[in-house]
C-alpha cells in the first residue's frame, strides 16, 4: 500500500491526512494549531507553522502506526497570499504578513490609483487588494526599508513550507521563492 500525505496549512492550523494512495481511504489525521492572529495586523512566525507541521505529522503517523518512511508522496496546500521575506541564506527576516493583514490597504489604493484598475486587470488579471503579496511588499518598502534592503527572496506561505520540506527554493521563472 502506498501512503500519501496531504497538508493543509491555514492561518488557524496545520492539518495532515494520511491516505491510501490507491483507494484514497483515510488512514489517519493530525492537527496542530497556529498562533491566533487579530486583523488588521495579522502576522505569524513561519517557525510556528513548521512546529505545527511536525506535530501534526507526528500525530498522523502515530495514529496510522507507521513511520515517516512509509509516506510515498506529499502534497502541500497552504495559504496563497502572504509575504515571506527571506535573506540570501533563506532565513525569514520578519513575521509574515498574512492574507488577512489589511495594513497594506493604503499601498493597494496607491497602486490602483497610479496605474488604474483597467490596466491592472489587463496586465495582471486582477486589481491589487490588501490581501495580495505585492501590496505587502509595498508596505514593507514604506515602513521597513532596512528590512527590504536585506530581502533576496520573497515567497508565499505554501512555497515556504515546501521549501522547508525540500530544502530547495523554486526559481522565480518557476513561480516560487
Amino acid at each position: 500500500m502506498s501512503i500519501v500525505a496531504g497538508v493543509d496549512s491555514s492561518t488557524q492550523s496545520c492539518t495532515i491526512e494520511l491516505r491510501d494512495g490507491d483507494s484514497g481511504v483515510l488512514l489517519s489525521r493530525g492537527r496542530r494549531p497556529h498562533p491566533p492572529t487579530f486583523p488588521p495586523v495579522s502576522e505569524q512566525n513561519p517557525a510556528d507553522w513548521w512546529e505545527a507541521f511536525k506535530g501534526a505529522l507526528h500525530d498522523a503517523l502515530e495514529a496510522a502506526s507507521v513511520g515517516p518512511q512509509a509516506i510515498d508522496a506529499i502534497s502541500v496546500g497552504a495559504q496563497c497570499h502572504g509575504l515571506v521575506a527571506m535573506d540570501e541564506h533563506g532565513d525569514v527576516l520578519r513575521p509574515v504578513k498574512l492574507w488577512n493583514d489589511t495594513t497594506s490597504a493604503p499601498q493597494a489604493d496607491a497602486m490602483v490609483e497610479k496605474l488604474g484598475a483597467e490596466r491592472w486587470v489587463r496586465t495582471a488579471g486582477s486589481v491589487p487588494t490588501a490581501a495580495f503579496t505585492i501590496t505587502k511588499l509595498a508596505w514593507l518598502a514604506e515602513h521597513e526599508p532596512e528590512t527590504l534592503r536585506r530581502v533576496r527572496a520573497v515567497c508565499v506561505p505554501h512555497d515556504w513550507l515546501t521549501y522547508k520540506l525540500t530544502g530547495r527554493r523554486r526559481r522565480r521563472s518557476e513561480g516560487g521563492c
